[in-house]
């Protein structure tokens, strides 16, 4: 089934880039279709089976286990542990909800040359899921993810079409009101705009923090660093909190400036130019400008960790982000800005 699956699409010039043998296998439902697939069955199947079926058969597409919330990871351990399944495997699909982001970094320290992909998630003010689709993306690409999977791309204003009852509560990137023919984006589309439109594909995630420099406010700032193979810089940070703050990024000892972000503000910031820094530091400055609580952070931002390159796979979007959207009652633009120029 799954090597006729594969040649049908490939035929019509669709080549899939990757297959998982069981979507949620932990968790069937009779909504929609599933089955219970246990860990040990998954690995007889892939190493008897789909493995050698998909290498006879000289098809490309890459095999990822599990397909489930992060709340399992004992699940693709047990796959990967298994040497003949194992030279099959390719990397693990992940699903946002249940668990921690974390728990990726800590299979990827296990089996480094297996890849990491975020495969589905449903977030936004009516998503299931139990974070935003911006701490999604943050979260997930600082944990080695190579994707993350917004579901689904367009959906009509019932959340369909289903199959049964579907999934209740889902929201995707844009909704379609089938009686008129108009459409919305969704706060998703525009969270996801911050890094598809400036990560291209072959960028890596490069090293990055957020440096506290001010006592006692701890920083409440999210954010995540890349490099694009044109050699440009792209740094998005998030404020989840109820105030505006400002922050100073820095790239190097003698490159700064300083932004203030709205509560719940998202923003892009691409260089696109090449830089000598391989670090960029976020440092959040808080409610308290006292410039010895200053000094300090800049002195401990020194101490960032430099993360290991790795390969993020995205889709372009070149659409203006120019809209304006509602969170939590204000209204503040998608913002996408270039740092200042330093000579």
């Amino acid at each position: 089934y799954f090597v006729k699956f594969l040649q049908a699409y490939q035929e019509l010039g669709l080549p899939l880039y990757a297959i998982t043998p069981q979507n949620e296998p932990l968790s069937p439902v009779e909504t929609y279709p599933g089955m219970n697939f246990p860990a040990l069955d998954e690995t007889s199947f892939i190493k008897n089976n789909l493995g050698p079926a998909l290498e006879e058969a000289n098809l490309a597409a890459k095999i990822l286990i599990y397909d489930q919330n992060w709340d399992q990871p004992g699940y693709p351990l047990k796959v990967l542990s298994d040497p003949s399944a194992q030279r099959y495997v390719a990397g693990t699909a992940w699903h946002c909800y249940a668990g921690d982001p974390s728990v990726m970094t800590k299979i990827h320290q296990t089996y480094p040359s297996k890849d990491t992909y975020v495969t589905e998630c449903s977030t936004g003010q009516s998503g299931i899921a139990p974070l935003s689709a911006i701490e999604l993306l943050i979260r997930s690409t600082q944990n080695w993810a190579k994707s993350v999977v917004l579901w689904n791309i367009a959906l009509d204003t019932s959340g369909g079409p289903k199959v049964g009852i579907g999934c209740e509560g889902c929201t995707g990137l844009v909704t379609i009101d089938q009686a008129t023919g108009q459409y919305s984006y969704t706060e998703n589309y525009y969270h996801l705009a911050h890094l598809s439109k400036f990560v291209v594909p072959g960028a890596y995630r490069i090293a990055s923090t957020v440096t506290r420099a001010s006592f006692p406010y701890d920083s409440p700032l999210e954010e995540v660093a890349f490099q694009n193979p044109d050699g440009s810089k792209v740094v998005v940070v998030y404020n989840p909190s109820s105030w505006s703050d400002t922050f100073k990024i820095r790239w190097n000892a003698a490159h700064s400036f300083f932004y203030t972000l709205p509560s719940k503000g998202i923003v892009t910031f691409k260089w696109t130019r090449k830089l000598s820094a391989s670090h960029i530091t976020t440092l959040w400055e808080g409610r308290s400008t006292q410039s010895w609580f200053l000094l300090m952070g800049y002195f401990f931002s020194l101490f960032g960790l430099v993360a290991s390159l790795f390969f993020v796979r995205q889709q372009r979007d070149f659409r203006l982000l120019d809209q304006w959207f509602t969170f939590c009652g204000e209204y503040f633009p998608v913002q996408a800005r270039s740092p200042p120029t330093y000579r």
